[in-house]
């Protein structure tokens, strides 16, 4: 699932994403539960792929996108919860209050 604040949906319908396939020789795992990989050596990609429409690519790949007017409650939920999450780019959600 993918939580995103009200306030961002028309930048995320208004974004162009280029997705970028990698060679998976390089890469090692960097954290299971985000589903992040790194590579400690520079990688050219196997190709280039633009998305112009984040939602619909998003949900093809059958993950739930939800939006919600503001994200610190969800975060605290998530983080007293035995789930595992990830929380990236939490810096730029609107401050309570």
């Amino acid at each position: 699932m993918i939580v995103v604040e009200q306030a961002w949906l028309q930048r995320l319908m208004g974004t162009t994403l280029y997705v970028y396939e990698m060679p998976p020789a390089p890469f090692e795992q960097a954290d299971a539960n985000a589903g992040y990989y790194t590579s400690r050596h520079a990688v050219m990609p196997a190709s280039v792929r633009e998305v112009r429409d984040p939602i619909a690519e998003i949900m093809q790949r059958g993950c739930e996108i939800r939006l919600v007017p503001d994200l610190w409650p969800i975060r605290d939920g998530v983080m007293r919860s035995t789930l595992q999450y990830s929380i990236i780019r939490m810096r730029n959600a609107a401050r309570p209050g």
